[in-house]
């Protein structure tokens, strides 16, 4: 074990430009910084800069809650006995109401 080495991953980080306007009304540029899960990056991944970061954040909450953005992936059905009742129930076409 003494002649092994620990090798060291060089990682080539990016960063934002400068001239890129972060704004609500631009979801094809905000949706660089979501992931596939929806969730909003981390600036050491997006490579934004502390204000940056913040300025990513706040503009992106906007545009969800304008629904320019979608706060979720995909929106799945409670499973479990209510998700089976409610499913099984529109399947037949009745619903409490």
């Amino acid at each position: 074990m003494a002649g092994k080495r620990k090798r060291l991953i060089v990682r080539k980080r990016r960063f934002l430009d400068q001239d890129t306007l972060i704004d609500y009304k631009r979801p094809d540029i905000l949706k660089r910084f979501i992931t596939d899960r929806g969730k909003i990056m981390p600036s050491r991944i997006s490579g934004a800069s502390a204000s940056q970061q913040r300025r990513v954040a706040r503009e992106i909450k906007r545009a969800r809650f304008l629904a320019l953005l979608p706060c979720t992936v995909a929106h799945r059905t409670e499973r479990g006995f209510a998700g089976e009742m409610t499913a099984s129930a529109a399947a037949a076409g009745v619903l409490n109401r």
